[in-house]
């Protein structure tokens, strides 16, 4: 075909434009001109771009296009195919072809030897090439002059070519350039344009400036036409301002900058002088856009401004033809895109064209087919290092260049004139700030809504800007009594916090304070942790610059502690700056601007004699016992018992408490350490209380009395140490106030000069309340929010409260999003399980990443209330139960779900234990959610989590210890049980011997919700007493965790292990001495496991081999007509300790089957008692199923028991034994004759094969092939032969019926002859191998004959090792009369041969599969912006049969990209006993778990699944599966699928390897 060109005349329909949604018959199609011999049918395609035709491809030889018209028409799929096809190969041919036209035409217009006419030559071209229905165009110059036309106007016609339209040609005659409009293009009706070019002018130059070119065309001009003269103008604009000024493209592009320049100058006047409109901003980037063009005339163009933290680029101003206004670009986690990648490095980024790699990171607003190279983004920068925001440029091609060397001079050239528009950009920025700054101050109701929307501008103006901190300042000067002049000293406090590189080249190792020529403090620099504060004395002399005696360096040291830099600090600087945390720029002395590191500077200026504080070193308590009314008889008696402790209150908040001292007459407390910072402005306004309390048995508190320092009394009572006050006690019920007794303090007023360093700690302590302060919410006007309701359902297990006797707590729940609260719940009284109806809560969730790093905290507190001992002095608390942290994906997975989600979650409460801080479990909560608008949201309840059982079963070795250093021999010993830090059990105190027995050491303990079973701790603490010691000890300890926790609990049942105490060193060693170094370790003997399963014992390292080599006698039905026995297709199932290991091969069709290669290895249990030998309390059961009639429901045949003594004979230490067990067949069932039994070889793991038992008797394996030539029974002429065995004279077995053959062949007729090698035994046994014919009365079959072998003949036989079929002549029997072995003729064929007893050459083999990818259908949260995550468990079918499944690999957690998710080296290793190629019960379930869904989807990968797929060839090591739903999906179809995940093999070579040898990789 392409040596032909098929045209079409005017009269024909023209063919590119048929309309193919219906594709025509042949016989109603249009003329077919055949050049050569072509196959029908015949499809012609039209070759569209968008509505323009461009001609057709033809087709022949396609069986899908109809023939006749009644022929059914193909599928519509793919009749879309066919158009898009069409589609898009026209888009491709008209683009290239058009691009090509405007290089080369460009490539003349630059020329500077070309004249008008011959750009005009090339211009024809151009148009006639790609407007393929123009039939005339006319180029004309229009003669004027600047000032007033000449005379009439003047058109003076250059070229045409073809005939124009009456109507364009009107129109250029009559064009009158102050009448009609002057577009650069216009429409002329629907088939012309006129495109208008005004020139600039060129001085002394007297020739008209204006140029018209008109285009006739026989069709509507289409759209991609349109747009290609749109183009095709400004390139002719640009060619004849070049070609009539007669200048380069360099001197164009000269120009071009001096016309921004000037544009930018004038505008930024205009700017400055008024707030700038919408629509004067567009003017201005026209302007500008229009001088870029002079260069670049199919430049597109536009602006955006950088949002806060650089995340967002708003583009808001744009040229023309560009759709870019009002776009928002949003940074990407995933993707660094070309824009920020400008910002972040402060240069341009060019794209060349579409082949460059940096393609990938460009974001696409619309097609990417539309999209023009080369792109440009250049960063705008407002000041030396402030990048504002961006300018990008696409299809801004220099046609003329044909390499990308000129890229450079291309950047360079847009470098230059962003420079010029930076400037009107930041008083266009600034301008909308101020508007929005006025908007704030006329609408803001409240100062913090106010200064809420400044700190959103503000990061909005300063996108580099991280934080915005709000300070409110307060006066903190301590003025004393005197009027003091001004001072000339100040004590400075200085602290530096969080000191940062903020050059990746240069590393800072120390910090180093240096003062008055002295180095007054030097630390290593540690991000995290601040280093530690002091004080220096400054005087009012010093000033910057004037001398650096007086002024603070602090300098940055490497490792080698040379110095890189140092900043430096006078008194201005303190005396001006509030105590915050500034941060500090260290900027290189060395090179300039350059940035070492950023540390944060906490500073507070004070005056040398300044009171800061109160120190208290003692106090003293005077106690009075006697009352000072002596005429009263009552005195006041001291109590042995009583516990006297003091609470110290400042300003009215409690800050201290004492030790607890028995009552006395003087107590005392000593070293106290007690610092109070000076709160109020003055001295005088402070006031200190002083509580004296006595503790109660009840762990109450009795308040006795108080004492109150105010004013001035304080500072007089601590100058003066011996002076003492009065405590006066509380009221009594008659309302006297009695004198309690005298109280003395030690301590003084501290000044500023006299501060320590923990007293300084304290008075610039503020990075608690600043340094991790949360910061108002900064969000722009883009934010997104979720609107959810979330709902306090009930709990339970609480703690009941140890002060209230064991009474339950009175609970309610407060609810907190992000630190604010949202709600408190009712209170239910008296209740360790409350319930809660009708409380929710709705919650507004952000819809970006920071849904990531927000909390929901719920708190569950006791409500202590107002009782009627509550005095007025004592402050009703109440009391935290515990808390739930729920962050990130799970406030997803419980607020975003489709679903109403009802989920359980730990209580915790964190304590401090030592520098660690530990979470302790204090019950459950159980919480709902949902997003508002989802009103009928299906519930999915949270199930509950269940117990497990732990049991203290007995303890060993515990009487070796002697904590309490007495002979007394009544010690006893109890066991504390705690799980995740809650104490759940103690066991009852036992007397201690060696070995203990305990009867109430067992506890359920629940499942934890929110906390896996693997990061949660059982402690079991062993303690003794003595019945003459006050105190406890601790023996020891036991704390699981992890993943021996987790084995530990199976679902299977209770496992039992014994498990040694933990000791500390000391006592250990001490422990040693005591009993001469030889003593036993104690140990608990613990059970844990499922509360409703058995007792399971725990395999150890010692593995077993167990061989299934054949059966006999398995039992067999009656086929239906009476006569043939229907064999069985039986396979056996191993089960070791009440687990099933694995089972055979089934063998189809047979009684005696025979198996090969069936091999299982399982270990022996862990007992604790060394004297027991585990095997014998294991069991081994091998279970017979049919599979015949239906595979997924077997029929079980019968099972096997192997009893102690069985298994001891079985399994021998180095040796290999064989035998034969008997298998117990279901009632109801018929066998052949003779017991069923199984044979089995057992050893333990690699004995040593040439160690062999050989046993007394020999086997043989005796097989029933065929009897031909067999005598006709009856007159029909049908024999039913069938063969019987005896062996020494008692019948072994018989073979199946065959029916109506005279030459019958029986299928896998297997027989044993066991006997005994002796002497006597060869020489007397017998074999006898009858024939008989079956009829209809079972009980009167017909002799054929009998082969009979005895003597010599027999141990010929026995002795034949050859596996090849022997043939016999039937004989007559001698027990029988002439006229029974009248039949009797034919042959009968079998064979026999010796078993060898050798081991199976068969090691563990090891296979893999990968998790490739997954592919979801739908989203799991209403959250569109959310992107969760996902990862997949693989799980095992434990053995066969079973439903318990083992978990044995976790992929990586990847968060989904919209729908799909990409795993990277997720590879499943497995290792397998089971035989090469039969992967028969090898299942493995696929979970896929959701942040928000929880279990999404499954797939059960069996063993047909892995057959296929390590079947398939190396190019194809993958295949797709659709996955089930969790939420109930019977099928996997596509209607129910949730989605699919790929599958792919790991192994390259072979199916099966050793372990051995697979890659370790």
């Amino acid at each position: 075909h392409e040596k032909f060109d098929n045209q079409y005349n005017d009269d024909r329909k023209i063919e590119a434009s048929v309309d193919i949604s219906r594709i025509i018959p042949i016989d109603a199609a249009f003329e077919v001109k055949t050049f050569s011999p072509t196959t029908f049918p015949y499809l012609c395609i039209p070759v569209k771009n968008k509505n323009k035709a461009m001609g057709v491809i033809g087709i022949d030889g396609i069986n899908k296009i109809p023939t006749s018209p009644w022929v059914t028409q193909p599928d519509p799929e793919f009749v879309n195919f066919l158009e898009n096809f069409g589609h898009m190969l026209g888009s491709h041919i008209d683009t290239h072809r058009k691009k090509l036209s405007l290089r080369n035409l460009n490539t003349i217009a630059k020329n500077t030897n070309a004249s008008i006419s011959d750009i005009m030559d090339s211009v024809f071209d151009c148009l006639f090439t790609n407007i393929l229905f123009a039939v005339g165009v006319s180029f004309a110059r229009y003669i004027y002059e600047k000032t007033e036309l000449v005379g009439a106007p003047k058109l003076d016609t250059i070229q045409s070519k073809g005939e124009l339209s009456t109507e364009l040609q009107f129109k250029m005659k009559r064009f009158n350039l102050d009448k009609v409009s002057q577009k650069s293009l216009q429409y002329i009706g629907e088939n012309d344009v006129l495109m208008v070019f005004k020139l600039s002018p060129t001085g002394t130059s007297k020739d008209g400036k204006v140029f018209l070119l008109g285009v006739s065309n026989r069709v509507a001009i289409s759209e991609p036409d349109y747009s290609f003269m749109v183009s095709l103008q400004k390139i002719i604009l640009s060619a004849l301002q070049n070609t009539v000024s007669h200048k380069l493209g360099a001197e164009l592009k000269f120009d071009a900058l001096r016309g921004i320049r000037q544009l930018c100058s004038t505008w930024r006047d205009i700017v400055t002088s008024a707030p700038s409109s919408t629509a004067l901003r567009n003017e201005f980037f026209q302007k500008f856009v229009e001088n870029v063009q002079l260069c670049f005339s199919s430049v597109n163009m536009y602006v955006g401004l950088l949002g806060m933290l650089n995340n967002t680029i708003f583009y808001f101003l744009a040229s023309a033809n560009s759709e870019m206004s009002g776009k928002i670009l949003k940074k990407s986690l995933e993707n660094n895109y070309i824009s920020f990648e400008a910002v972040e490095t402060m240069n341009a980024v060019a794209v060349v064209n579409k082949s460059d790699p940096r393609t990938a990171n460009l974001f696409h607003f619309g097609p990417r087919q539309a999209f023009e190279y080369p792109f440009v983004v250049v960063p705008l920068i407002a000041h030396i290092d402030s990048v504002i925001g961006v300018l990008s440029i696409d299809a801004c091609d220099d046609l003329s260049a044909d390499s990308t060397s000129n890229i450079v001079e291309l950047v360079s050239f847009f470098r230059t004139a962003a420079l010029h528009l930076a400037n009107i950009v930041r008083y266009f920025k600034a301008d909308d700030a101020k508007l929005k700054l006025k908007r704030i101050a006329s609408r803001a109701s409240t100062y913090a809504e106010g200064i809420l929307e400044v700190k959103r501008l503000l990061m909005d103006y300063m996108p580099n800007a991280k934080r915005i901190l709000e300070v409110s300042i307060e006066p903190r000067e301590y003025q004393s009594k005197e009027i003091l002049p001004e001072p000339e000293v100040f004590v400075i406090l200085v602290r530096v916090m969080h000191v940062t590189p903020a050059s990746k080249f240069v590393k800072c190792s120390y910090i180093e304070y240096f003062f008055q020529d002295r180095v007054i403090a030097r630390a290593k620099i540690n991000t995290e942790v601040a280093t530690k504060p002091f004080s220096i004395k400054m005087s009012t002399n010093s000033q910057v610059g004037v001398g650096d005696d007086d002024h603070l360096h602090i300098k940055l040291l490497d490792s080698q502690q040379k110095e890189i830099c140092r900043s430096t600090f006078g008194l201005n600087y303190f005396l001006h700056v509030p105590q915050v945390l500034v941060d500090v720029c260290a900027v290189s002395e060395y090179v300039k601007d350059v940035r070492i590191a950023n540390f944060r500077l906490v500073s507070k200026a004070l005056t040398p004699n300044q009171y800061v504080g109160v120190s208290l070193n003692g106090i003293d308590v005077t106690v009075a016992l006697v009352s000072a009314d002596s005429s009263k008889s009552a005195s006041r008696k001291k109590v042995a018992d009583q516990s006297i402790f003091l609470i110290l209150k400042w300003n009215g908040a409690e800050v201290f408490k004492t030790s607890h001292l028995t009552l006395t007459s003087l107590l005392k407390w000593r070293e106290l350490s007690v610092y109070l910072k000076f709160q109020k402005l003055r001295l005088e306004e402070n006031e200190l209380e002083i509580h004296v309390l006595n503790r109660l048995a009840n762990s109450k508190s009795e308040m006795l009395g108080k004492v109150a320092f105010k004013g001035d009394d304080l500072e007089s009572f601590l100058t003066l140490r011996d002076k003492t006050i009065d405590v006066h006690s509380i009221k009594n019920a008659i309302g006297e106030v009695t004198v309690l007794g005298q109280l003395r303090l030690k301590g003084s007023v501290v000044t500023a000069e006299k501060l320590t360093v923990t007293q300084i700690m304290e008075e610039i302590n503020i990075e608690s309340n600043l340094m991790n302060e949360n910061i108002a919410e900064v969000v722009s006007n883009e934010k997104k929010y979720y609107t959810c309701e979330l709902s306090v359902l009930c709990a339970q297990d609480l703690l009941t409260l140890e002060s209230g006797d064991g009474l339950p707590p009175n609970s309610y729940a407060a609810v907190y999003f992000n630190g604010i609260e949202i709600g408190k719940t009712s209170i239910i009284y008296n209740s360790v399980n409350p319930i809660w109806t009708d409380e929710y809560y709705t919650i507004r969730v952000p819809a970006d990443e920071e849904l990531e790093v927000s909390c929901l905290l719920i708190e569950i507190y006791h409500f202590v209330g107002e009782s009627a001992t509550t005095t007025t002095e004592e402050v009703a608390t109440d009391v935290l139960l515990g808390r739930v942290e729920i962050l990130g994906d799970a406030i997803v997975c419980l607020l975003g779900s489709f679903k109403l989600k009802k989920r359980w979650y730990d209580l915790t409460e964190s304590i401090e234990v030592g520098s660690e801080i530990i979470k302790i479990g204090r019950g459950q909560l159980k919480l709902s959610g949902r997003p508002l608008h989802l009103n009928n949201a299906i519930e999915d309840d949270a199930p509950e989590n269940g117990y497990f059982l732990v049991n203290i079963d007995s303890f060993y070795h515990l009487d070796t210890f002697d904590y309490f250093g007495t002979t007394e021999t009544d010690i006893f010993t109890y066991v504390v049980i705690k799980f995740n830090g809650r104490s759940l059990h103690q066991t009852a105190p036992l007397k201690t011997v060696n070995h203990v027995v305990c009867s109430d050491g067992s506890v359920l303990i629940r499942f934890p919700s929110n906390v896996s079973i693997e990061k949660s701790i059982l402690s079991i603490n062993v303690w003794q007493s003595c019945a003459s010691w006050p105190h406890h000890h601790q023996v020891g300890g036991i704390d699981l965790s992890g993943a021996t926790l987790s084995s530990f609990l199976s679902p299977r049942g209770i496992l039992t292990r014994r498990i040694p105490l933990f000791i500390e060193e000391e006592r250990r060693q001490s422990l040693k001495i005591a009993s001469s170094g030889h003593y036993s370790i104690p140990s608990l003997i613990i059970k844990a496991g499922s509360p409703s399963g058995q007792e399971i014992l725990e395999d150890g390292a010692v593995e077993l081999w167990l061989d299934i080599l054949a059966a006999t006698n398995m039992p067999f039905k009656l086929h239906m007509n009476g006569v043939q026995h229907v064999n069985p297709s039986p396979y056996c199932v191993l089960i070791w300790n009440n687990v099933i290991i694995g089972r055979t091969n089934s063998m189809k069709s047979i009684c005696n089957p025979m198996w090969n290669k069936e091999r299982f290895v399982f270990k022996l249990p862990v007992y604790f008692d060394e004297n027991v030998d585990a095997l014998s309390l294991c069991s081994l059961r091998i279970e017979f199923y049919d599979e015949k009639e239906a595979p997924n429901e077997p029929e079980l045949l019968g099972s096997a028991n192997l009893t102690k003594k069985d298994m001891k004979n079985l399994f021998e230490k180095e040796k290999i034994k064989f035998g034969w067990f008997n298998v117990n067949i279901i009632s109801g069932l018929k066998s052949k004759l003779g017991p069923s039994q199984i044979k089995l070889r057992g050893s333990y793991a690699h004995a040593d094969e040439k160690v062999v038992a050989v046993e007394e008797t020999q086997e043989n394996i005796l097989e029933i092939v065929s009897a031909t030539g067999l005598s006709k029974v009856d007159a029909y002429g049908n024999t039913s032969p069938y063969a019987v065995v005896e062996w020494c004279g008692e019948e072994i077995g018989r073979t199946n019926v065959v029916l109506n053959s005279t030459n019958a062949i029986f299928d896998a007729e297997y027989f044993y002859l066991r006997h005994s090698n002796s002497r006597e035994f060869l020489y007397t046994a017998s074999l006898t191998l009858q024939v008989w014919s079956f009829k209809k009365s079972p009980e009167a079959p017909i002799f054929l004959g009998q082969v009979s072998f005895d003597g010599s003949r027999l141990r010929t036989l026995l002795s034949s090792e050859l596996d090849d079929v022997v043939e016999y002549k039937l004989t007559r029997s001698p027990e029988l009369t002439n006229e029974e072995n009248e039949l009797v003729d034919g042959k009968l064929h079998f064979k026999s041969k010796i078993t060898r007893n050798l081991m199976l050459n068969q090691s563990e083999k090891t296979f893999a599969f990968v998790i490739v990818d997954l592919k979801f259908t739908k989203t799991s949260t209403p959250f569109d912006s959310f992107h969760s995550k996902v990862h997949c468990r693989v799980l095992q079918q434990n053995k066969m049969g079973t439903s318990e499944q083992i978990e044995i690999y976790k992929t990586k957690t990847v968060k989904k990209v919209g729908n799909h998710v990409k795993f990277k080296n997720e590879i499943v290793t497995v290792k397998t006993n089971i035989s090469d190629h039969n992967l028969i019960g090898l299942t493995f379930r696929i979970d896929v778990w959701d942040s928000v869904a929880d279990c999404l989807g499954y797939f059960v990968l069996a063993s047909n699944h892995i057959t296929n797929l390590f079947a398939m060839d190396d190019s194809e090591m993958q295949d797709v599966f659709d996955l089930i739903p969790a939420d109930g999906g019977a099928d996997s179809g596509t209607e129910n699928s949730v989605g699919c995940i790929t599958i792919g093999r790991a192994n390259n070579k072979d199916d099966f390897m050793d372990a051995d040898e697979f890659p370790k990789d």
